[in-house]
């Protein structure tokens, strides 16, 4: 490298290197400047955020606490004299609420305390379907509205008594207060937001919420959207503030970096000058001296006092001796040149052909690519003479060469790597071999001084991918030792090819095979006669046999044996119809237990035949997964069916309640007047019958609209933990004197120690009362015995109550149907006692079952999940009995 060339680099990295460090200060002052941004942006957004909760919470505290006062509740009888009015008015700038009106249940105004003149809710009252859709979704609302005094923020809240705390009870009316967003209150936010705040209306192109940040300015902006009854975006709040710190620290550093760069290039133009005067101008003499062949070019350097000035005359002594040596040399030269050209040709020719034939062997012999190449090496050395040599690879992404054969015993059997640089990157560039026949030091040669060198690089789909070095021959080397070298290192190329064809293949193979071990699913290749010939840990694990267990087996050792002569059928059609299938199958594992299985098959060919390779993944989970699922989306559609059917059931109750209870006026008047007037025997009596029937008409109405009503407004169960048994027991004693009257034999079987479960006890009662009086209903006017049985037993998850009959039991096509709401196979049901046990069950997060009973008769069982919290006590409880 020329000493201008390196000044030059010298001062390029000096410059570059001041200019890194500009690039990293200044990018730590960006970085500080982003991370203050940042913070001073999420502080706004937070303060911001506080304070409209704070300012918002006062409307809706006012709203809310005003809403449950008893005295609010007695302005609807005298708005003007009651003193609540005069609380309500002196309250509204406490909370600083604009307005306030009052509604009764039917909507109707009742009060209003509006200094302002704000309008609004007159418009949402007119329209009954605005108030039951803003209603609908919770008596308490908060909503914004555009009226003609500007922006205005509404909370609504039912009107209740105060002893109603957790705010249940029906709505008595309804309270808004409504809060105008006027200058002077967005002035007030501004205060204590530190930020400027503008309403402005949505378009279309505004994003709801959104933030930014202009470095030019230091200005932040975000924005926040409010809301209409609809719950519609409304209005954008758009908060502006400025960032001062960053601004500043912006411009100190602009400075900073203007300082730094002036300071830099005054340090490079000085260092700049002081070694072009000092050094290139000499050392650009001198090499346009040695360049031209001409001492003119070095005018009056060879009187300088310095260094240059003695290399000065020594390259005038050199000039006058090569004019003297050069025609001697040259008519020696010639004479022995034509002799020596002849011989050297003719043994030449004859050493490289055999050299040849044994590097072709060795490339034959070697399946290694260091083996080749060590062997090539020793012979392209021995025909070159050369004392030195390597052969190394190139890795074209770290650009550097890894030794792979060394004429150094043991240099290649330690990894070594070079960079690739000089004449080893010339080679690689051109991709022609390269020589340099002068002195210099060479790794991996750096043992000894390296005379003469020679690189041939190695090409592959003309790319270089190794070089064959020599090096230290006498007499240095020549174009002919190139064309030499170039036919050895096509020779290594082959082998190289050879070397990585091999490898990659066996790395394919080596691939392949983990990934076939290791696979959780099961893969087997069986041949075209259904034998098998690979078995890897997969199928172990899914199906217990070893590998040497099924080897050479039929694969239809696998299946269930009921089902192979099915398989063997279907697998003749299908290696007729396509390569490849998936099909849903039975296993069979060595221990004879079956289970489900997702069989993929396909199919390919070698010349030694067919063969056949199959993966199979166990799908138990899956399917299990499934019929969870299925049984899910069936207890949801019952629910929701039973839900819909209880509202529409409470609708009918009520329509019926209201007649029902004038015909029971209407019979009380009846049975005193018959009291009171004197009749005839005969027909006393009769008007007593009609009446009489007439009552127990009504009393059954009534009754089956307290089971619809019950049904229509089941209560939420208060989960405690209980012992199930203690709840038959009551069950069994309310029902015990029905049973007894109707001849039914009674029989328990109560596990002792049941597990404990969550449940309402009151509820479960219920349950199983109804199961009982359905038994009892089931047996009147059956020929049979009639006897019922309960029990009680558990597992490690579930509690099972079972009431069994011996009755006329559930005809299958009715059990699907037996919960519906309103379905009955009797002449008198309502059709309401079993969906009630259904959702009682259901919301224990249990399961109603129905099935045939040992007795012979209908069984139902309702299981619930075991309470498992650490601590829970655990019951002792009697066995059964029998009454």
């Amino acid at each position: 490298m020329k000493t201008q060339t390196r000044i030059t680099l010298l001062l390029t990295g000096v410059a570059l290197l001041f200019i890194s460090g500009f690039i990293l200060l200044r990018s730590h002052e960006q970085s500080r400047e982003e991370l203050i941004v940042k913070s001073t942006i999420y502080e706004k957004n937070t303060l911001f955020d506080r304070v409209l909760r704070l300012e918002s919470a006062s409307l809706e505290l006012f709203a809310y606490d005003f809403s449950s006062r008893d005295d609010i509740l007695g302005i609807a009888g005298s708005p003007s004299e009651n003193p609540a009015s005069t609380l309500l008015e002196r309250s509204l700038p406490s909370f600083n609420v604009s307005a306030v009106w009052l509604y009764d249940a039917s909507l109707r105004l009742i009060y209003s305390a509006n200094p302002l003149g704000i309008t609004g809710v007159e418009q949402l009252v007119r329209h009954g379907s605005i108030m039951r859709e803003l209603f609908s979704r919770s008596f308490f609302t908060h909503f914004f509205m555009d009226t003609p005094a500007g922006l205005v923020e509404f909370r609504s809240a039912p009107l209740q008594p105060s002893e109603d705390t957790l705010r249940t009870t029906p709505a008595r009316g309804y309270l808004f207060a409504a809060r105008l967003w006027s200058p002077a209150y967005l002035r007030d936010l501004e205060v204590v937001t530190e930020c400027s705040l503008s309403v402005d209306p949505l378009s279309e192109q505004d994003t709801l919420e959104s933030s930014s940040y202009d470095p030019r300015t230091g200005t932040v902006q975000f924005s926040r959207v409010v809301y209409g009854w609809d719950k519609k975006p409304l209005r954008q709040i758009k908060v502006r503030s400025q960032i001062l710190l960053a601004r500043e620290m912006k411009q100190a550093a602009q400075r900073q970096l203007v300082l730094s760069v002036l300071f830099a290039a005054a340090i490079i133009a000085l260092l700049s000058g002081l070694l072009i005067v000092w050094v290139n101008v000499p050392l650009r003499r001198i090499s346009a001296s040695l360049s031209a062949e001409d001492p003119a070019f070095l005018k009056n350097l060879p009187r300088a006092s310095s260094e240059f000035g003695n290399l000065a005359q020594l390259i005038l002594r050199f000039f006058r001796q090569r004019d003297e040596l050069r025609q001697e040399i040259l008519e020696r030269s010639r004479a022995q040149h034509a002799l020596a050209v002849a011989l050297e040709e003719s043994r030449r020719s004859e050493a490289e052909t055999a050299a040849l034939l044994a590097a072709a062997r060795a490339v034959l012999e070697h399946h290694d690519f260091a083996d080749a190449a060590q062997s090539i090496l020793a012979l392209a050395m021995q025909l070159s003479g050369a004392r030195a040599g390597f052969v190394a690879e190139r890795d074209p992404q770290e650009q550097v060469l890894h030794l792979l054969a060394s004429s150094l015993p043991g240099a290649a059997e330690k990894p070594r790597t070079m960079p690739v640089q000089g004449i080893y990157a010339e080679a690689c560039a051109s991709g022609k071999p390269c020589f340099r026949n002068t002195p210099f030091n060479a790794l991996p040669l750096h043992h000894a001084l390296v005379e003469n060198i020679i690189c041939v690089p190695l090409l592959l789909q003309h790319t270089v991918s190794a070089l064959l070095v020599l090096a230290n021959k006498p007499g240095g080397f020549s174009e002919s030792d190139g064309k030499m070298a170039t036919a050895f290192s096509e020779l290594a190329a082959v082998a190289l090819l050879n070397s990585k064809t091999r490898s990659q293949l066996e790395a394919s193979e080596e691939r392949f095979r983990s990934v076939v071990a290791t696979a959780g699913d099961a893969i087997i290749t069986v041949t075209s006669d259904d034998r098998i010939m690979f078995w890897n840990q997969g199928a172990e694990r899914m199906f217990g046999y070893a590998a040497a267990e099924v080897i050479n087996q039929p694969a239809t050792m696998l299946l269930p044996e009921r089902l192979r002569d099915q398989y063997e059928r279907q697998a003749r059609s299908d290696q007729q119809r396509a390569d490849f299938f998936t099909r849903e199958m039975i296993g069979r594992r060595r221990d004879g237990s079956e289970f489900p299985m997702e069989l993929s098959r396909s199919s390919w060919k070698t010349k030694e035949g067919t063969f056949y390779t199959a993966i199979i993944r166990d799908i138990t989970e899956r399917k299990l997964a499934e019929q969870n699922l299925r049984e899910t989306e069936q207890r949801l559609r019952m629910q929701d069916k039973m839900a819909s059917l209880g509202r529409v059931a409470a609708g009918i109750a009520h329509e019926i309640r209201n007649p029902l209870t004038g015909i029971t006026t209407y019979v009380y008047m009846l049975q005193r007047y018959a009291e009171r007037h004197d009749l005839q025997a005969e027909e006393r009596q009769k008007l007593q019958e009609i009446i009489a029937a007439l009552q127990t008409a009504a009393d059954r109405i009534e009754a089956v609209i307290r089971r619809v009503m019950d049904f229509s407004r089941p209560s939420a169960p208060k989960l405690v933990p209980i012992d199930l048994n203690t709840a038959v027991r009551t069950a069994l004693e309310l029902a015990a004197v029905t049973l007894r009257k109707s001849g039914v034999a009674l029989q328990t079987d109560l596990a002792p120690a049941l597990p404990w479960c969550r449940a309402d006890r009151s509820l479960i009662e219920q349950a199983v009362l109804n199961l009982l009086t359905n038994a009892a209903q089931a047996l009147q006017g059956w020929q049979g015995s009639k006897s019922v049985l309960v029990q009680t037993r558990s597992t490690d998850s579930v509690v099972a109550i079972v009431v069994a009959d011996s009755g006329p039991g559930i005809a299958p096509e009715n059990r699907t149907k037996i919960f519906d709401p309103f379905f009955t196979t009797k002449s008198d049901g309502s059709g309401i006692g079993l969906s009630l046990c259904h959702r009682i069950v259901t919301d224990h997060q249990g399961v109603l079952s129905v099935g045939t009973s040992t007795l012979g008769g209908a069984e139902f069982k309702i299981e619930l999940p075991v309470y498992h919290e650490q601590g829970a006590p655990q019951p002792t409880s009697t066995s059964s009995t029998a009454h």
